[in-house]
């Protein structure tokens, strides 16, 4: 899946450089560097993505059952 996010990202990066490219009215490929410097943040990016995403659920689920273990107790504080 991480080569998929990679070159997913790789596209990404080469479309957005050529968007702010175009919206500025400069030539498509005026700083090539720019282009490469792109492609390798965007996979960067896309390769990192869904280690993200699974810690964020790993997190959040650890953080529901804390949160589910506290309310089920009688710790609870009287109003």
């Amino acid at each position: 899946m991480t080569v998929l996010g990679a070159i997913g990202g790789g596209v990404m990066g080469v479309f957005w450089q050529t968007l702010n490219n175009g919206l500025r009215k400069q030539p498509m490929m005026r700083h090539p560097w720019e282009m490469v410097a792109a492609v390798g943040v965007g996979m960067w990016f896309g390769h990192k993505f869904p280690q993200w995403t699974e810690n964020l659920e790993t997190n959040l689920e650890r953080e529901r059952a804390r949160k589910l273990r506290f309310i089920q107790s009688d710790k609870l504080p009287k109003a």
